[in-house]
């Protein structure tokens, strides 16, 4: 949105770094597309631990995006250990139900092995789709987005979390705005939108159209 002051602290992928927490509303295929591979690409140069958790998107697709988009050899950063893709079953919902514990401590053990094993930092990236195939888990979302603001901040880990406009409705999406850090997500306005739909929704009237917050 032209004229709109962007936070200070974060304009594009590449000021993202150790620590940082942040989220990638999109709108469009084309969108997730483009701040995906350019997200894992940008890690994969710079030597860091890439671990991509998919859940609508095959994991071959993820390595067509790296070497069509990004000219990356995502098979060899397979084979090398640098690129891990995982899916949500073996992840988020591992052992069958949602637990934001046992999600943040798995992710502190991937960062205490990416760093045994010499990379700089490991960046991670989830789908958060999974969250709409279990009620239980979505009460969860703002515990488990608070205990990354906890862990992440004091970690040698980057985290990105994607949520599909089309798909969320204007209170979780308020509430995912709520759980990540100033300045990590371009609002353009989202928030207000959003808030005006939720209440909206809850009146029982219907919801206005998406708006696209990305970084990028």
């Amino acid at each position: 949105m032209h004229g709109e002051t962007q936070p200070a602290a974060l304009h594009t992928l590449a000021d993202l770094h150790g620590g940082d927490h942040a989220c990638f509303l999109f709108r469009t295929p084309a969108e997730h597309r483009a701040v995906l591979t350019a997200y894992m690409s940008q890690g994969l140069r710079q030597g860091e631990k890439v671990v991509t958790i998919v859940d609508e998107t095959p994991p071959d697709v993820i390595v067509d995006y790296l070497r069509d988009a990004a000219g990356v050899d995502a098979a060899a950063c397979l084979a090398s250990g640098q690129l891990t893709i995982l899916t949500c079953a073996e992840t988020y919902l591992a052992g069958g139900t949602f637990s934001p514990q046992a999600m943040l401590a798995r992710l502190s053990d991937e960062t205490r092995r990416a760093l045994a094993q010499g990379y700089p930092v490991l960046r991670i990236t989830g789908e958060m789709t999974w969250l709409l195939h279990s009620s239980t888990a979505a009460q969860q979302l703002v515990e488990h987005e608070a205990d990354l603001n906890q862990l992440v901040p004091t970690s040698a880990c980057i985290a990105l979390c994607q949520y599909d406009l089309g798909r969320f409705s204007p209170a979780t999406l308020l509430d995912v705005l709520h759980t990540h850090p100033p300045g990590r997500a371009r609002r353009a306005g989202l928030r207000q939108l959003l808030l005006h739909s939720a209440r909206r929704t809850a009146a029982g009237q219907p919801g206005h159209g998406h708006a696209a917050c990305t970084l990028g």
